[in-house]
């Protein structure tokens, strides 16, 4: 029975959770209408878990990574047998893999790779994603929302370039797959589900909603200002279930932060050092990479230079309302109205001269808000806590009227 493995491989940061969650909805659908086995079709899924207990789920993918280029050839050889199998039983006649992390690991997988490109019709499918829209969404990923390295989270110009070098592995994929490498454009405008299922000879059903989508710019900030107090690597659930708590004196400047995460200064530089890698896609596989509008800078609402911009009109609205500088009087402390105030606004022109970044008007009240909202949330969970303490102890308590044996009495 003849049939194809279609394989997609990512890049990261391209829709991969939206696609990946319609083929499942068209896998559920089965015969019924857009379901996968009414088109002769099924989605294997993220893993290899064909290849038996071993290598299936992540934990699986690494040992294939870690296995030596002769078990990756036979594991390859094991998988193709597998969807043979299949296919001559129930006739389907297209397999759908999809894995967004196999494109940064196309090295280390060559063997296997290579070798089931050899024993079955395979198309490779991979989105890629033009540098100056994909290294922003990245760096937000991996360096702040899912902070993956030691020490602070990073500025942009430190870790952006490592990044950068993901793209190297296109030619890799181009070497194993040659014309089978369906190499397709991703951005803000395509529909990956949509162009997936043209290129695969599919139908399937998208959503409305983004998925994985870059949180809300308050969101990666308090995200930033969290991480950062963690020396490792933080996975994102850590944020979620603490939401900052706790405190840490003196604390961050939120404008200082906001700059640190939103800023994408020297991204051209960093684009022209891997010139090679997108003139290689430019002119093989015919994707323009590089032909966007410049983009360094700071990414609007998060913060600019003091005194300049609508950051400084924002300082000097403040001034008029509040005295000087209100963050600095609100440091000093609410009981010192006067001097304190007075003080604050020295402190706050020093940040100025000094040309410490100032956070962006519209993000800082949105700030407020997110903080707003967060506050009462953490109140309401408190008062249910204090709730359920003092039903214990009132269950905990002695059944005498409230007194214990020795209560009162006094000592011998």
């Amino acid at each position: 029975m003849e049939f194809e493995l279609i394989l997609h491989a990512g890049m990261g940061k391209t829709g991969t959770t939206s696609l990946q969650r319609a083929l499942a909805a068209a896998e559920a659908a089965g015969n019924g209408e857009g379901g996968l086995s009414a088109q002769k079709a099924h989605y294997l899924g993220m893993w290899f878990d064909r290849l038996g207990e071993d290598y299936a789920r992540y934990p699986g993918l690494m040992a294939l990574a870690k296995a030596d280029a002769e078990t990756q050839r036979s594991l390859a050889e094991r998988f193709a047998g597998s969807l043979a199998e299949s296919a001559a039983a129930d006739g389907t006649r297209t397999f759908v893999l999809s894995n967004e992390s196999l494109f940064e690991r196309g090295r280390v997988l060559a063997p296997f790779l290579g070798r089931l490109a050899e024993a079955v019709p395979v198309k490779a499918v991979v989105y890629l994603r033009p540098p100056r829209d994909w290294l922003p969404s990245a760096f937000a990923q991996w360096g702040v929302y899912h902070k993956t390295q030691n020490g602070p989270v990073p500025e942009f110009a430190d870790l952006a370039p490592r990044l950068l070098r993901h793209y190297r592995a296109i030619t890799l994929w181009h070497e194993i797959f040659g014309d089978r490498l369906a190499a397709r454009l991703f951005g803000r405008d395509i529909d990956i589900v949509a162009d997936f299922a043209a290129v695969a000879g599919l139908t399937l059903c998208g959503s409305e909603v983004r998925h994985q989508a870059r949180p809300d710019p308050v969101e990666m900030l308090l995200r930033g200002l969290f991480n950062d107090r963690f020396g490792g690597p933080v996975l994102p659930g850590r944020f979620n279930a603490a939401v900052l708590e706790g405190a840490r004196l003196p604390a961050p400047r939120a404008a200082a932060m906001a700059a640190r995460i939103a800023t994408t200064d020297g991204i051209e530089a960093m684009i022209a050092t891997e010139a090679e890698t997108f003139a290689f896609i430019e002119t093989v596989l015919g994707l323009d990479m590089t032909g966007g509008a410049a983009a360094d800078g700071v990414a609007a609402g998060s913060a600019v230079p003091a005194g300049e911009g609508e950051g400084a009109g924002a300082e000097k609205a403040s001034a008029g309302r509040d005295g000087p500088d209100r963050d600095g009087a609100d440091r000093e402390g609410a009981g010192r109205e006067g001097a304190g105030r007075e003080g604050a606004g020295r402190e706050g022109a020093g940040r100025e001269s000094a040309g410490e970044p100032v956070l962006d008007p519209a993000l800082q009240a949105r700030l407020i808000d997110a903080l707003t909202e967060l506050t009462l949330a953490q109140a309401t969970r408190i008062a249910r806590l204090e709730t359920a303490v003092a039903a214990l102890e009132a269950a905990a308590a002695p059944k005498d009227g409230g007194k214990s044996a020795n209560e009162g009495k006094e000592p011998a």
